[in-house]
């Protein structure tokens, strides 16, 4: 056998070749190819992926899966706080203006804030309830001494 060997060199050749192709392809008919076929992963998933670069075939859907569940909780999250910004900024909007349909105008600068600050310099100068009855006895008492000063006749 040795002697065929020696003599025909190219089929010797190729028998080894295919042997070692033949036992590689059954070492790698247990193994799962998508297992050991990689591809690249974009930069925005690899924190997902646990900062590798690439990913297997096989584990290619689940990334997909993690990363728009990610992407529609980070969206969920973004439209809640775009939601509470907008209804704080018509709290504040209605806080600042009012409508004055009849003058044509959507809103008086200022608004409810000046209405309501107006509203408060205007109760300085109204009476306090009970000061009728104090400012009364007042002048009672000042007419009652004004009275005890002209029957005393001048000093």
């Amino acid at each position: 056998m040795i002697e065929s060997i020696k003599t025909n060199k190219t089929a010797a050749s190729f028998a080894v070749a295919f042997l070692v192709a033949l036992f590689i392809m059954l070492g790698m008919q247990g193994c799962s190819v998508n297992r050991l076929v990689k591809h690249d992963v974009p930069a925005e998933m690899q924190a997902l992926n646990g900062g590798e670069s690439k990913v297997s075939l096989a584990d290619s859907p689940f990334l997909r899966e993690r990363f728009l569940f990610q992407v529609e909780t980070n969206l969920n999250q973004f439209d809640m706080a775009a939601e509470e910004a907008a209804i704080f900024a018509e709290i504040l909007n209605s806080a600042v203006s009012f409508g004055v349909q009849e003058l044509g105008t959507s809103a008086l600068p200022g608004g409810t804030a000046l209405l309501g600050i107006l509203g408060m310099l205007g109760a300085l100068y109204l009476p306090k309830p009970g000061s009728a009855q104090s400012l009364m006895k007042e002048k009672e008492a000042s007419f009652n001494e004004g009275m005890k000063r002209a029957k005393a006749g001048p000093e």
